[in-house]
């Protein structure tokens, strides 16, 4: 039977879990914090259900921002979701043009909050799973220095009623400690998957605030892979080279949409799956990422178009990305420093105006025969302004070229992590 070739798109559940102020459950910290945790007047937020119009919202926010964070050639691992979550806890504190521009990227318009807080909220309870086989966490949590700054209590108490936000406050005139902290704090919630995020040379005398989301995901494949489902095969990179690599082999469902891909989606244990996508013939990666809407993402995780016989590599990946440029394109004019944002809502400072400095991510990845983990966090940093067609058979698929991946939520069809492949190591 003719050999399909597949881009690959990794598809796992979202189980979201938030842990703070004992609202949401998480991981253990496995290293100490000596930064106390603050005790916030906040109930946990009612549930709601999830309003169809937010999670379309969501899903397009995830592929606008992939779109404007890819780089063509290279290799790229984003968690979209990660930010969206990140950008939520900011929006807490933002005001006039700030807010509404927050609202229209995470809420599809303007005076959205409520309705962004909602879904945040009704995602971390419904979509947390942490048991044998399948576990994905995610966590938030706010720091704040303790000299020259006043932080609003209504701040505080939304993310730590809608996020289950953890609250700190440190003293970032101790560099080192602080930046120990917050650390140790993200290790522990990426099950040590990602030991640091930020240095102590970065923690200056103008940084006023930290926020912090993480996601951790584990999940096993649904059927086994045996070491007889193993075998060496040749990734072709985007340059032209080969690498040899093991590749892993397993049953799924086909999909296909004419002109754009033809791919799969294997099943991990639970509600998650990896699918692969392999580009039409002539379009890259990132062209194929570029026409896929934030719904096309959310159908990938329903199709049906019969059964394939599916191979792709083990391999890993780490990623680092900078959102200021990709943020300001897509519609926060006035969020960073020198834009002049209203973050009036989050604090007041001593030494001049609140203004974001910068929004960074860090992701790490492993796809191999028992299935995959991934951890990812994201980093808001505040300042004060004084800074500068259908088979009767099924399809045989090999992903052993460039391809694009993402781990998906089956049941919303939200995106955790997106990322794209154009080269791997032995």
């Amino acid at each position: 039977m003719k050999r399909k070739w597949i881009i690959a798109i990794l598809c796992g559940v979202v189980l979201l879990v938030g842990t703070g102020t004992g609202l949401f459950f998480g991981i253990r910290n496995n290293r100490a914090i000596d930064t106390d945790l603050l005790s916030v007047n906040a109930e946990k937020a009612s549930r709601q259900p999830l309003e169809e119009e937010a999670v379309n919202a969501a899903a397009e926010f995830s592929v606008n921002l992939f779109e404007a964070t890819h780089q063509n050639e290279e290799n790229t691992f984003i968690s979209p979701l990660s930010v969206y979550f990140a950008l939520g806890l900011t929006a807490n504190g933002a005001d006039t043009n700030t807010l509404e521009q927050l609202e229209t990227l995470l809420g599809g318009k303007p005076g959205t909050l409520d309705s962004v807080n909602n879904t945040c909220r009704t995602l971390m309870e419904d979509l947390s799973s942490e048991e044998d086989g399948k576990t994905v966490l995610l966590a938030n949590s706010v720091w704040f220095r303790k000299d020259n700054l006043t932080v609003y209590d209504d701040f505080l108490e939304a993310n730590a009623a809608y996020y289950g936000a953890q609250i700190y406050q440190a003293d970032y005139r101790d560099a080192e400690a602080a930046a120990k902290d917050m650390n140790n704090w993200v290790n522990g919630h990426t099950n040590s998957m990602i030991n640091e995020i930020i240095t102590p040379d970065e923690i200056t005398e103008i940084l006023m605030l930290n926020l912090y989301n993480t996601i951790y995901f584990n999940c096993k494949w649904q059927e086994e892979i045996s070491e007889r489902q193993v075998y060496d095969d040749v990734f072709t990179n985007r340059n032209g080279t080969e690498t040899s690599l093991s590749f892993l082999h397993g049953s799924g469902t086909y999909l296909k949409e004419e002109g754009l891909y033809t791919g799969f989606r294997m099943q991990y244990q639970g509600n998650a799956a990896f699918v692969g996508l392999l580009p039409a013939k002539g379009m890259t990666p990132e062209e194929l990422a570029e026409k896929l809407t934030g719904a096309d993402l959310r159908n990938l995780a329903y199709s049906n178009d019969g059964e394939a016989r599916a191979a792709f590599p083990e391999w890993k990946m780490e990623g680092d990305a900078d959102f200021k440029e990709p943020l300001q394109k897509l519609g926060l004019k006035n969020f960073f420093e020198g834009t002049y944002p209203d973050l009036s809502r989050m604090a007041q400072c001593a030494l001049a105006p609140l203004e974001v400095s910068k929004v960074l991510q860090r992701t790490v990845l492993e796809v191999n025969r028992e299935g995959a983990e991934a951890a990812g966090v994201t980093r808001v940093d505040i300042v004060s302004s004084a800074a500068d067609s259908r088979n009767d058979g099924p399809i045989f698929i090999t992903l052993n070229r460039p391809f694009l991946f993402l781990i998906q939520d089956t049941y919303t069809g939200l995106p955790l992590f997106i990322g794209i492949v154009n080269s791997l190591d032995s």
